[in-house]
């Protein structure tokens, strides 16, 4: 693959952060962007996090503003489920 994207990558000096990281072979660019972290694991959080990605990218975006975009949604839609009590 010419991109590749890698999530939950863990902040070594603030634990209420994580990065997700991205690589384009073709250009040899490197990219993060950084999220709220919440210390909870949801199943299908991937699942989301890919499909706004994916989303994203066939809507224009370029690849650090859609990584942006997904992470910060993934983290926003797990708060609010445990507003509402979920476990």
């Amino acid at each position: 693959p010419s991109n590749v994207i890698i999530t939950s990558i863990a902040d070594r000096t603030n634990k209420k952060i994580g990065w997700v990281a991205a690589y384009d072979k073709k250009t040899n660019s490197f990219w993060k962007t950084s999220y709220k972290k919440v210390e909870v694991n949801y199943p299908g959080t991937g699942d989301i996090f890919t499909s706004v990605l994916t989303g994203s990218l066939l809507n224009g975006y370029s690849i650090p503003a859609s990584m942006d975009i997904a992470a910060k949604f993934v983290s926003y839609c797990i708060k609010i489920t445990m507003a509402h009590g979920y476990p």
